[in-house]
């Protein structure tokens, strides 16, 4: 896939990731929901997100991280490949000051790399 560089769900569409729905009764569907844990404070704070944009946003979090290999420190190829071409897409738009998304892909260690994009995510947009 060719990316435009437009918002950071472009990787989603490339990837598959959507929003899923199931049945919970004859016809009534319920929209898929994720839980979430993060540190507020010093206590883990988990809770659960089914806002689309978010749910999305964090799929996209865990399917980067599930092509992480922790043993070899290395990124699936490909995942990379298509984050590094996302962010060039992304560099090239004049609406954004690009210096920080120009500086990962600078970024050659796959740890630093992959920690860095996802925490950015959602800022990733023009």
């Amino acid at each position: 896939m060719e990316f435009r560089g437009f918002h950071w769900r472009e990787l989603a569409e490339n990837w598959g990731i959507r929003q899923e729905t199931k049945e919970i009764t004859d016809g009534i569907y319920n929209p898929e929901s994720v839980m979430k844990k993060i540190v507020v404070n010093g206590k883990k704070v988990i809770f659960e997100i089914d806002d689309e944009d978010e749910l999305i946003a964090e799929k996209v979090k865990r399917y980067i991280w599930d092509h992480y290999d922790i043993e070899s420190d290395t990124l699936d190829n490909q995942i990379k490949l298509d984050m590094k071409d996302f962010l060039r897409a992304l560099c090239k738009h004049e609406f954004h000051n690009t210096q920080m998304f120009e500086a990962l892909l600078n970024i050659e260690e796959d740890h630093t790399f992959l920690t860095w994009f996802t925490h950015n995510l959602e800022n990733m947009w023009t």
